[in-house]
């Protein structure tokens, strides 16, 4: 399936794995909706570079722990670039007090509204949309640790294994208009506060293929199940063979 032309919606879209997945759409056609809430000027670089590729490039500002800026964001998109045919819900928090003990309902509220609340209903608002049938496909970027129980920022792997199981859920409730599917990664990018030696150590010691994942994997993925057109409910997952 040719995906030029379409237009696709990434939240968290300024930086890091977001920013990589926006310009890897832009790059191969589509026009662009970067959604940012702080990072306003990675926002505007990154639309810089979106708009070298050709292609229309948006950005919006929300705070996705809002749910009246959540509602914003699929029209807003279709304000300023049309309809989406691609959501990507890339968007998330990782919070280095997120332990058992230490949990209380701002932390665990914090954490569940941006990455899962926003996702269901970014996607609510994504399939309800009144167009044209065609396929259209939402991927959404979980974490491959929640592949193997552990203790360690519990409300987190809450989150995104709940996140891998909307996408089974939504895969049968949308078929066959719109897609369902997602990306779990594991070792790619060092978390926020950590740099490249911990990610190096972490691969030597626990991922079996010994290396470090890299964006462009993440962004190949997202590519190959966009252009599928007998795709959907299914994980893939990118770890090096970390949490097999």
């Amino acid at each position: 399936m040719d995906i030029r032309g379409k237009v696709a919606i990434v939240t968290g879209g300024a930086r890091r794995i977001g920013r990589a997945l926006a310009i890897g759409l832009a790059r191969n056609g589509c026009d662009v909706l970067v959604h940012y809430h702080t990072s306003r000027e990675s926002a505007h670089s990154v639309k810089t570079e979106i708009e070298s590729c050709g292609v229309r490039c948006s950005i919006l500002r929300a705070d996705l722990a809002n749910p009246d800026e959540v509602a914003g964001v699929v029209a807003g998109t279709v304000t300023a670039l049309g309809a989406p045919d691609i959501l990507v819900n890339n968007a998330a928090v990782f919070r280095a007090d997120d332990t058992f003990g230490n949990t209380d309902t701002n932390i665990w509220q914090a954490i569940m509204d941006i990455n899962l609340r926003a996702p269901y209903f970014l996607s609510q608002a994504f399939a309800t949309l009144d167009v044209t049938p065609h396929r259209r496909h939402i991927v959404s970027i979980t974490d491959a640790r929640t592949n193997r129980p552990a203790t360690d920022h519990p409300v987190y792997r809450l989150s995104k294994s709940s996140l891998s199981l909307l996408t089974r859920i939504l895969a049968l409730e949308l078929a066959p208009a719109i897609a369902v599917n997602d990306i779990s990664i594991g070792a790619v990018l060092p978390p926020e506060g950590e740099d490249d030696v911990y990610l190096e150590h972490r691969a030597r010691t626990q991922v079996p293929l010994r290396r470090t994942g890299e964006t462009p994997m993440v962004v190949d993925t997202l590519l190959h199940l966009l252009k599928q057109d007998y795709v959907t409910g299914t994980s893939s997952t990118l770890d090096g063979g970390e949490y097999v």
